[in-house]
């Protein structure tokens, strides 16, 4: 008779259990597919208007373009140039092609500059006070048997500009043509972004790097150094090659764009809030989850992103990039303790 009992509970908390499951499925909001979705944009044939002295009005590689408050468009790009493939330098390229243009809104050239800072540019932001923040990632003293050296023989790359808008230099973080770990050098710095109180995020680390940078550094809004977590790696809270840093959100995050394996992107954790993280125990709690991003090519910029079936609360991650069906591991966004 006991047993009969035991076996009647059993089998209705196995009942309860199951319909508690299939209710908590059921209750799952379905997505539409990305591609059954209504495209609100259409294609703005011949803009911007570029001058045919500029590579024939041809473009090549373009990393960054940057819509600022005033209307006007920034865009950052390898002076006209497609080689090496993928990592098109602006050695030898001369004045007719240089890597930073303004453009009003109708996409009327306004403004050109650049030409002869870099070697391999890279990262590229706007702040609020509409500074230019550029980085540079060539660490090499020939390019295709060129010299890589700007006109007073420093070696190109390596650091961080902060320019006006007029491409005067403001402030520089890290040492041309130096390259290290240390808190003022960088090797191969790819991205930087300005939080809000003007505080400084740089992802060190472009692969390979002679110094096994895998990194975010922290500076104060003057340069100063404040922190610098992560270690090259692909454990929770390091770096495999970062790739591209952003600053934002509601809750002000540190977010990092990973590029793990050729071709393959990912954003690898939501780092911080902006005063810190504690890297020694927090970075260690964060726990990954896959999540998928529709293909498209590389020069287009992803414009649907496909949420979790596993965790919806990974929805706040974002794709700037595609190139193969990627694979983005990320960390769920809770707070983290200020230090």
């Amino acid at each position: 008779m006991v047993s009969a009992v035991r076996s009647g509970m059993v089998f209705l908390a196995g009942m309860l259990m199951a319909g508690l499951a299939t209710a908590a499925c059921a209750q799952q909001p379905q997505y539409p597919k990305p591609t059954d979705l209504p495209n609100p944009y259409r294609l703005a044939e011949d803009w911007p208007t570029l001058p045919p002295s500029m590579n024939g009005g041809r473009w090549g590689e373009v990393i960054r373009v940057h819509v600022h408050s005033d209307g006007n468009i920034w865009i950052f790009h390898r002076c006209f140039n497609t080689v090496p493939p993928g990592s098109a330098t602006c050695i030898g390229r001369g004045e007719a092609n240089p890597p930073i243009l303004q453009f009003d809104p109708s996409g009327k050239l306004l403004k050109a500059f650049g030409a002869g800072m870099f070697g391999y540019p890279h990262g590229f932001t706007v702040d609020r006070d509409g500074n230019l923040w550029v980085s540079d990632v060539n660490d090499s003293d020939t390019v295709l048997g060129m010299p890589a050296h700007n006109a007073a023989g420093v070696v190109l790359g390596q650091e961080v500009l902060k320019l006006d808008q007029n491409g005067r230099v403001l402030m520089m973080l890290g040492k041309m043509g130096v390259g290290g770990s240390g808190t003022d050098t960088f090797d191969r710095p790819t991205g930087v972004a300005v939080a809000p109180n003007g505080d400084i995020f740089v992802s060190d680390g472009h692969s390979p790097n002679k110094s096994n940078n895998g990194r975010v550094v922290k500076f104060s809004r003057d340069g100063r150094f404040i922190k610098t977590w992560g270690h090259k790696g692909s454990a929770p809270g390091d770096f495999d090659d970062p790739h591209d840093i952003f600053v934002g959100g509601s809750l002000g995050r540190v977010y990092v764009a990973v590029a793990t394996v050729a071709s393959r992107f990912s954003i690898r954790t939501a780092i911080s809030s902006l005063p810190g993280i504690n890297s020694a125990s927090q970075a260690r709690s964060l726990s990954g989850r896959t999540i998928r991003f529709m293909s498209a090519p590389r020069s287009e910029m992803s414009r649907h992103v496909a949420t979790s079936r596993r965790d919806r609360s990974l929805a706040n991650c974002a794709a700037s990039w595609s190139a193969a069906p990627l694979t983005v591991r990320c960390a769920p966004l809770f707070p983290i303790r200020p230090i």
